[in-house]
């Protein structure tokens, strides 16, 4: 599930990561195994805007500005790369379709018809990608206004990178998980975020995004209460404490504690850290081991 879906084989080995106040670039090994060069460069807090409906505006001078520092830190853009942006710029639903026809773009129709009443613009505003959530016509949904991402995507091909992916760094961290039959519930920290997204037998199975609240107190008992109903959708308690792993990615350390303290105790769960271990990235690379992380899952992508 990747937001939009542009299939391209093979996957782009370079990845731009986009934040609140950076702009990353990792260029990946040819079997996109490892991160060979990574460079990071500030942008001002004015440039990316969020609004509801997650990243609401940009401002095209300021993006431009910073893709500029880029180009002069690399010499020239790869001509190829996905985009990662923070789970907060994205919204994450569940809609009741009913059943969806085959065809996606009709599929797509209607799953735009039942977001009028869940969005506060026009559904043909945004940009979207979906899963079926189980047999009975409930769809997983995740969505971004397409304006904002098509400025992201005029500023990078203007400095000569064609974007082939756009995706939220609570699903570009999936492409690292093992297509086996342990269930994983994957959480990612961002500043004022939370993603969860649950994955078993290579099938994403659940998948949440929340805005956390700005008091710190209120932030503790927001952070317990989403984590103990992300899990129990995952570990049923009518099927007792069934193995689960539990990927935190600490993007924002604060929250992550949180979160495993939330986990803390709990029967039938494996808690651990995502990050990228040191053989795999750059030595000197100043972004942190979770940050890395994600770049290097982005880029690591299956073939589509």
């Amino acid at each position: 599930m990747k937001l939009p879906r542009f299939l391209t084989t093979p996957l782009p080995p370079s990845v731009v990561s986009l934040g609140d106040t950076e702009i990353a670039l990792a260029l990946l090994s040819r079997r996109r195994d490892a991160l060979l060069r990574v460079e990071e460069v500030p942008v001002e807090s004015e440039c990316f805007r969020q609004g509801p409906v997650g990243l609401l505006a940009v401002d095209r001078a300021l993006l431009a500005a910073a893709v500029g520092r880029l180009v002069q830190r690399v010499g020239k853009l790869p001509v190829r790369g996905t985009v990662v942006l923070p789970t907060a710029w994205v919204r994450c639903v569940q809609v009741e379709t009913g059943g969806l026809p085959r065809q996606r773009r009709e599929a797509e129709d209607v799953i735009r018809w039942r977001l009028k009443k869940l969005l506060p613009c026009r559904p043909e505003e945004v940009r979207i990608d979906f899963l079926p959530a189980g047999g009975d016509g409930r769809v997983m949904v995740a969505l971004a206004l397409d304006h904002p991402l098509s400025l992201v995507e005029d500023a990078l091909a203007a400095a000569g990178m064609k974007v082939g992916r756009i995706e939220p760094t609570v699903l570009a961290v999936t492409n690292l998980v093992p297509p086996d039959d342990l269930p994983r519930l994957i959480v990612v920290t961002e500043p004022r975020s939370l993603g969860f997204v649950a994955v078993e037998d290579g099938a994403v199975t659940l998948l949440r995004q929340k805005g956390l609240p700005v008091d710190p107190d209120r932030a503790a008992t927001f952070v317990a209460r989403e984590v103990d109903q992300s899990v129990a959708q995952v570990q049923p308690p009518s099927e007792g404490a069934r193995p689960v792993e539990v990927w935190v990615v600490a993007l924002d350390e604060g929250v992550a504690v949180a979160v495993e303290d939330a986990l803390d105790g709990r029967s039938g769960v494996t808690v651990r850290r995502l990050v990228a271990e040191s053989a795999r990235v750059p030595a000197g690379a100043m972004l942190s081991g979770a940050h890395l992380g994600v770049l290097l899952a982005s880029g690591a992508g299956r073939e589509a």
